[in-house]
């Protein structure tokens, strides 16, 4: 193994930047769980209008 000098700093930098990222890739998971989780709400009201004869799209409130 190789030994060196290392910029403190930078490397500080480079964790807080990595952290950064992962931090918004998670936010970007769970938004896309949200969505999916709305799509299949959607999709299982369509069904079940259609279910009962209605046309998709047309939801009883």
């Amino acid at each position: 193994m190789e030994r060196g000098v290392f910029d403190i700093e930078a490397i500080k930098q480079a964790a807080a930047d990595l952290i950064g990222d992962i931090e918004e890739g998670l936010v970007i998971v769970d938004e896309g769980k949200a969505t999916g989780s709305e799509m299949a709400a959607a999709k299982a009201r369509d069904m079940a209008s259609l279910d009962n004869g209605a046309e998709a799209g047309d939801y009883a409130t």
